[in-house]
Protein backbone atom coordinates (compact mmCIF):
# COMPACT_ATOMS: atom_id res chain seq x y z
CA UNK A 1 0.00 0.00 0.00
CA UNK A 2 1.61 3.31 -0.71
CA UNK A 3 0.50 6.48 1.20
CA UNK A 4 -0.10 9.77 -1.55
CA UNK A 5 0.95 12.08 1.00
CA UNK A 6 4.10 10.94 1.55
CA UNK A 7 6.50 13.08 -0.14
CA UNK A 8 9.38 11.21 0.72
CA UNK A 9 11.92 9.14 -1.65
CA UNK A 10 11.72 5.44 -0.95
CA UNK A 11 15.16 4.03 -1.01
CA UNK A 12 13.91 0.82 -2.77
CA UNK A 13 13.81 3.28 -5.89
CA UNK A 14 17.62 4.09 -5.24
CA UNK A 15 19.51 2.00 -7.30
CA UNK A 16 23.69 1.81 -7.42
CA UNK A 17 25.60 3.19 -10.13
CA UNK A 18 29.04 1.73 -11.03
CA UNK A 19 31.20 3.06 -8.52
CA UNK A 20 28.37 1.52 -5.43
CA UNK A 21 27.07 4.98 -4.74
CA UNK A 22 23.59 5.32 -4.50
CA UNK A 23 21.65 6.91 -7.03
CA UNK A 24 18.34 8.83 -7.68
CA UNK A 25 16.00 9.51 -9.92
CA UNK A 26 17.21 11.72 -12.99
CA UNK A 27 15.45 15.26 -12.28
CA UNK A 28 13.22 17.17 -14.77
CA UNK A 29 15.01 19.83 -16.55
CA UNK A 30 12.50 21.51 -17.10
CA UNK A 31 11.60 22.06 -13.52
CA UNK A 32 14.93 22.86 -12.86
CA UNK A 33 15.20 25.52 -15.44
CA UNK A 34 11.59 26.79 -14.18
CA UNK A 35 12.40 26.79 -10.52
CA UNK A 36 15.75 28.80 -11.57
CA UNK A 37 13.87 31.08 -13.19
CA UNK A 38 11.43 31.68 -10.55
CA UNK A 39 14.28 32.19 -7.88
CA UNK A 40 15.88 34.83 -9.60
CA UNK A 41 12.47 36.86 -10.57
CA UNK A 42 11.53 36.53 -7.07
CA UNK A 43 14.46 37.66 -5.15
CA UNK A 44 15.54 40.12 -8.01
CA UNK A 45 19.21 38.47 -8.63
CA UNK A 46 21.04 38.93 -11.51
CA UNK A 47 20.84 36.60 -14.63
CA UNK A 48 24.60 35.55 -14.17
CA UNK A 49 23.70 34.05 -10.24
CA UNK A 50 23.44 31.06 -11.72
CA UNK A 51 26.75 31.35 -13.13
CA UNK A 52 28.42 31.66 -9.81
CA UNK A 53 30.65 28.68 -8.77
CA UNK A 54 29.31 28.51 -5.41
CA UNK A 55 25.87 27.73 -6.74
CA UNK A 56 27.24 25.48 -9.33
CA UNK A 57 29.14 23.58 -7.08
CA UNK A 58 26.21 22.95 -4.38
CA UNK A 59 23.92 22.14 -6.98
CA UNK A 60 26.30 19.86 -8.41
CA UNK A 61 27.03 18.38 -4.32
CA UNK A 62 22.79 17.47 -4.52
CA UNK A 63 22.44 16.30 -7.83
CA UNK A 64 25.32 15.23 -9.83
CA UNK A 65 22.99 14.82 -12.87
CA UNK A 66 21.75 18.08 -13.29
CA UNK A 67 22.79 20.57 -16.50
CA UNK A 68 23.33 23.95 -15.14
CA UNK A 69 22.34 26.68 -17.49
CA UNK A 70 23.81 29.80 -19.03
CA UNK A 71 22.55 33.51 -17.90
CA UNK A 72 21.25 33.54 -21.62
CA UNK A 73 19.70 30.21 -21.14
CA UNK A 74 17.56 31.54 -18.44
CA UNK A 75 17.22 35.20 -19.58
CA UNK A 76 15.12 33.40 -22.39
CA UNK A 77 13.36 31.20 -20.25
CA UNK A 78 11.99 34.70 -17.63
CA UNK A 79 11.19 36.06 -21.15
CA UNK A 80 8.87 33.11 -22.28
CA UNK A 81 7.78 33.35 -18.98
CA UNK A 82 6.96 36.96 -19.08
CA UNK A 83 5.12 36.39 -22.55
CA UNK A 84 2.81 33.60 -21.25
CA UNK A 85 1.79 35.63 -17.81
CA UNK A 86 0.82 38.61 -19.98
CA UNK A 87 -1.31 36.55 -22.14
CA UNK A 88 -2.91 35.34 -19.56
CA UNK A 89 -3.63 38.90 -17.67
CA UNK A 90 -4.60 40.22 -21.65
CA UNK A 91 -7.63 37.30 -21.78
CA UNK A 92 -8.74 38.12 -18.98
CA UNK A 93 -11.97 39.70 -18.70
CA UNK A 94 -12.12 41.67 -15.60
CA UNK A 95 -9.07 43.52 -17.33
CA UNK A 96 -10.78 44.47 -20.37
CA UNK A 97 -13.82 45.77 -19.09
CA UNK A 98 -11.78 48.56 -17.12
CA UNK A 99 -9.42 49.11 -20.29
CA UNK A 100 -6.02 47.95 -18.34
CA UNK A 101 -4.95 44.86 -20.80
CA UNK A 102 -2.62 47.46 -22.57
CA UNK A 103 -1.66 49.42 -19.21
CA UNK A 104 -0.60 47.17 -16.70
CA UNK A 105 2.75 45.64 -16.80
CA UNK A 106 2.48 43.85 -12.97
CA UNK A 107 -0.05 43.94 -10.52
CA UNK A 108 1.18 43.88 -6.37
CA UNK A 109 -1.08 43.23 -3.82
CA UNK A 110 -0.32 43.36 0.09
CA UNK A 111 -1.92 40.76 2.72
CA UNK A 112 -4.86 43.14 2.97
CA UNK A 113 -8.59 41.49 2.46
CA UNK A 114 -9.65 43.99 0.49
CA UNK A 115 -7.31 42.55 -1.87
CA UNK A 116 -8.31 39.29 -1.82
CA UNK A 117 -11.26 40.02 -3.68
CA UNK A 118 -9.39 41.41 -6.99
CA UNK A 119 -7.22 38.49 -6.29
CA UNK A 120 -9.55 35.82 -6.41
CA UNK A 121 -10.74 38.21 -9.71
CA UNK A 122 -7.52 37.86 -11.24
CA UNK A 123 -7.50 33.59 -10.69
Amino acid sequence: MKCDKRKTEDVGQMILDMQGQLKGKKIDQVVHHELLSNLIIIHNLPYKFVEYRELRTWISYLCPNAIMISRNTVKDDIGRMYIKEMTVLKDNEFLQDWRLEKKIFSITLDNASTNDVLQNTLD
